[in-house]
């Protein structure tokens, strides 16, 4: 059997370039559509990559700024000098402040806590300061009357006294229970050393 086919020849023709100029049309926009996609990822890659180099060429500002403070002479200088007129006034001290301190702190009664001592040269009065507490006045008494027996040792003066109440079940240095209420003296004296 015979097919026929009543189109024009032209028509044929006109149809089958259709269907090749479609597809080489849908071709390019795809491709134009992948290639803006691709386009975009490269912009932020390189947005990204900018970032990172200003944040790195920051950083390397800042330490290039550090690293010419400590090679500064001039302030490396001024910093020794300051330590070294520091060590000055210790060693002109005529007073030995750890041998002090240690004096200060051992004839201290076992139920005083200190928690606070300082020792300090200013305008040439030499003193310590100690904040600390105790279970009973009569400890306090105690450590005065040490302290004014230690050689060096000026006038002490109390800043303040007050007696404060810690939370329930307190032991005492033994261990024992102190009962409902542990009351600690707070106490801040300045002793002048000679």
């Amino acid at each position: 059997m015979y097919t026929v086919n009543l189109l024009p020849e032209s028509y044929i023709r006109e149809r089958k370039n259709q269907r090749i100029k479609n597809r080489v049309i849908y071709g390019l926009l795809i491709f134009v559509a992948f290639t803006l996609v691709i386009y975009n990822l490269l912009v932020q890659l390189e947005n990204r990559q900018v970032e990172q180099y200003n944040s790195i060429l920051q950083a390397n500002l800042s330490l290039e700024s550090t690293v010419q403070s400590f090679s500064d002479p001039e302030t490396s200088l001024a910093d020794a000098t300051e330590i070294d007129s520091i060590i000055g006034e210790i060693m002109g001290s005529k007073v030995d402040y750890v041998e002090m301190m240690v004096l200060i702190s051992n004839s201290a009664p076992d139920d005083i806590l200190i928690s606070y001592l300082s020792m300090s040269d200013v305008d040439g009065n030499e003193a310590c300061i100690i904040n600390a507490s105790a279970l009973y006045y009569e400890s306090i008494n105690e450590w005065v009357s040490a302290l004014s027996e230690i050689e060096g040792v000026g006038t002490i003066t109390f800043s303040y006294l007050a007696s404060s109440e810690t939370p329930q079940g307190g032991y005492t240095l033994d261990g024992e229970s102190e009962g409902d209420t542990n009351n600690r003296i707070n106490f801040e004296f300045r002793i002048a050393l000679k």
